[in-house]
């Protein structure tokens, strides 16, 4: 039997810590739990804690909240006589003299290969540059950021597949890849801490190493009028959790794209491009129609954007063969203030 002292905060983190409690119990043993302070949640600002000390205190598992950490904290920890420290998302720093306490280590699971996207959001990071792969690595913690050796990566393809089994220029949603994750992450922890005579460490190359920050609400704002589709499905993935992406009406209304659509069906393309030039070209004398516009066909919602990787250096209203107009299908949408519309 195993024992562990479980570093997490967040939802996602709890599920990791639920399936050690509830399907690992017969080989580890959860001995303590270290998560970050309640906090105020909400409009009424309602003291709530973690979503991992929530599972803990349901399993009756110590619990350890420190604003420091100190010789004290450090005492607490070595009296449960752990293995290893497992940290999923745990977001506060630890001090070396807590990371060389356990026997084994202290070991960290990260969602990225690793040396790259290092840092605090390294699958929003992977979709937002259009990878088509990433995956996740159990390393030893050490004082510099997720640089310590790697014992275990699992790659993870980020690309979605039709019922046909075709492979998807797009990638799947943030959430998608999250859960998927989640659930090779724990199995791979599971295999490490039971059999870890069996894994060996591989220093990382710090000269291929990446590292990625927090994002901002900003970050979620598009400019229909000029993003491309490819760079528009970028962003909707990798924000689907948070912060999401947005654009500005003429209004000025702030308009949250919450479930868009990127495979349009090549029938449906061509009836849209169609209706696009009817309304673009009618009568070649007013162009009503443009970039960022919306169509509706067949009682769908499309935006109409431009196609990036089609090079047209004419006007907009020269360009008539329309070889760079692509669609989005918007199925779902919400105006700031009001609730979210399902075309």
């Amino acid at each position: 039997m195993k024992k562990i002292i479980f570093f997490g905060t967040p939802e996602h983190s709890s599920r990791v810590l639920s399936y050690f409690l509830k399907e690992c119990s017969h080989e580890i043993e959860v001995v303590g739990v270290v998560t970050n302070p309640d906090k105020h949640i909400g409009r009424k600002k309602i003291l709530t804690p973690s979503a991992v000390k929530q599972v803990a205190l349901t399993s009756n598992i110590p619990v350890f909240t420190p604003d420091i950490f100190d010789v004290n904290l450090n005492a607490d920890l070595q009296v449960l006589c752990a293995d290893f420290f497992i940290i999923v998302a745990y977001g506060t720093l630890i001090p070396q003299s807590t990371i060389d306490i356990p026997m084994n280590g202290t070991f960290n699971l990260h969602f990225s290969l690793l040396p790259k996207y290092r840092g605090a959001s390294p699958i929003q990071s992977a979709l937002l540059a259009g990878e088509k792969e990433s995956g996740i690595s159990i390393f030893q913690l050490v004082k510099k950021m997720d640089a310590g050796d790697v014992y275990i990566q699992e790659k993870y393809n980020l690309r979605n597949t039709d019922t046909t089994g075709n492979i998807s220029k797009y990638n799947k949603n943030h959430l998608e890849v999250f859960d998927d994750m989640i659930n090779i992450g724990k199995q791979k922890l599971r295999e490490f801490i039971t059999d870890f005579y069996s894994f060996y460490p591989t220093p990382q190359n710090d000269k291929q190493a990446s590292v990625c920050g927090k994002f901002q609400k900003s970050d979620g704002e598009v400019d229909l009028t000029s993003i491309s589709k490819t760079e528009l499905a970028k962003k909707y993935t990798a924000y689907f959790i948070w912060p999401g992406i947005f654009y500005f009406n003429e209004e000025l209304q702030r308009v949250k794209l919450i479930e868009l659509i990127f495979e349009v069906p090549h029938d449906v393309h061509a009836e849209l491009l169609k209706k696009y030039r009817d309304k673009k070209f009618n009568n070649f004398s007013k162009y009503d129609m443009k970039i960022g516009d919306f169509l509706v066909f067949q009682k769908k919602k499309y935006v109409v954007l431009r196609d990036n990787s089609v090079i047209d250096n004419r006007p907009d209203s020269e360009s008539r063969c329309d070889k760079n107009i692509e669609f989005v299908e918007i199925i779902e949408f919400q105006r700031e203030g009001k609730k979210s519309v399902r075309v």
